[in-house]
């Protein structure tokens, strides 16, 4: 899961490489125009892995996916935009509750 992902292909780009190792991958932003943007990159049907490549628009604080459900989780390029540290431990445990790994 890339928790901000924004306008850039990293999840694209990563589910495109690890297709074989990839059961579900969640690109997620609180900016519904980013999702848009980035959803529409992904225009080849004939990649089978992008079938399992899903957009999803979510406070990166509050994220409602089940402990421990992603493997990996990214979060990049999102610390700066947290107002104050309240905001940033909820990021921070949001992220941690739902990847074994950070």
């Amino acid at each position: 899961m890339d928790v901000s992902c924004g306008d850039d292909s990293t999840i694209i780009d990563t589910v495109s490489l690890y297709h074989d190792q990839i059961d579900i991958a969640i690109g997620n932003d609180i900016s519904r125009s980013q999702i848009e943007i980035l959803s529409s990159l992904r225009t080849d049907d004939r990649i089978e892995s992008y079938k399992r490549l899903f957009f999803t628009n979510h406070n990166a604080s509050n994220l409602p996916f089940k402990q421990d459900f992603f493997d990996v989780v990214l979060c990049k390029n999102t610390l700066h935009h947290m107002p104050n540290r309240e905001s940033l431990e909820g990021l921070l445990s949001s992220c941690f509750s739902c990847g074994k790994e950070l």
